[in-house]
């Protein structure tokens, strides 16, 4: 908890309802310890505003945060370029290039 905490405060948030939802914690902390990996290749502002993404939409899958990240839909929301139209072709054309890219 100190992690995500360190992290941000949206982070946290994540952390607590993945280790609410789960019945078993051992699950919740496989998880956790997923998204703890995402910061290294991510920078903890920007992991904490896609955790922030993933909490206001209710988007609770570890594959949803990463998507959020790949498809920077972080930049596009917060420079407020794009409609959200936008950001879900963004999104949609993501996941099509990872399930035709799969072997």
């Amino acid at each position: 908890m100190n992690w995500a905490q360190s992290i941000g405060p949206d982070v946290l948030v994540w952390v607590k309802g993945q280790l609410h939802r789960r019945e078993h914690p051992e699950q919740a902390y496989r998880i956790c310890l997923g998204l703890l990996s995402l910061n290294r290749s991510y920078d903890s502002e920007r992991l904490n505003k896609a955790c922030a993404i993933a909490n206001k939409e209710s988007l609770f899958r570890l594959k949803n945060v990463k998507a959020i990240l790949v498809s920077n839909r972080i930049s596009c929301l917060t420079q407020r370029r794009c409609s959200f139209r936008y950001c879900l072709r963004i999104m949609s054309t993501f996941v099509v290039q990872r399930v035709s890219t799969k072997p």
